[in-house]
């Protein structure tokens, strides 16, 4: 159940989240209920940076092979700045793996 927050200058157009979790769930084959993404937007005084790229956050198990977690980090990437109308391999990608025992959803310890 990765967590996916992506985190984006504020601007007058707004990405299609929903459509984007919808491809990201095709293309890794993950499934679509399984699959949360969050956008963080930021002004333009609440970051230090010329440069306008995004910057994407990913909660995965560690219980995860490593080639799937990457294959989620270029895909996540690739289609963030596709819907975000970014610049291709502009994007920082970090992962954040969850050690087993360390997530509680829904009441239940994973």
């Amino acid at each position: 159940m990765p967590c996916i927050i992506i985190k984006a200058k504020k601007s007058d157009r707004r990405a299609d989240v929903e459509a984007l979790s919808r491809e990201l769930s095709c293309r890794t084959g993950i499934g679509l209920e399984r699959i949360n993404i969050m956008v963080d937007y930021y002004s333009h005084e609440d970051y230090f940076t010329r440069d306008d790229h995004l910057i994407i956050l990913i909660f995965i198990s560690e219980l995860n092979k490593k080639s799937i977690i990457e294959q989620l980090s270029q895909t996540t990437a690739a289609l963030s700045e596709q819907y975000f109308n970014k610049k291709e391999n502009s994007s920082a990608v970090i992962c954040n793996l969850i050690k087993e025992g360390h997530l509680l959803v829904n009441g239940i310890k994973k």
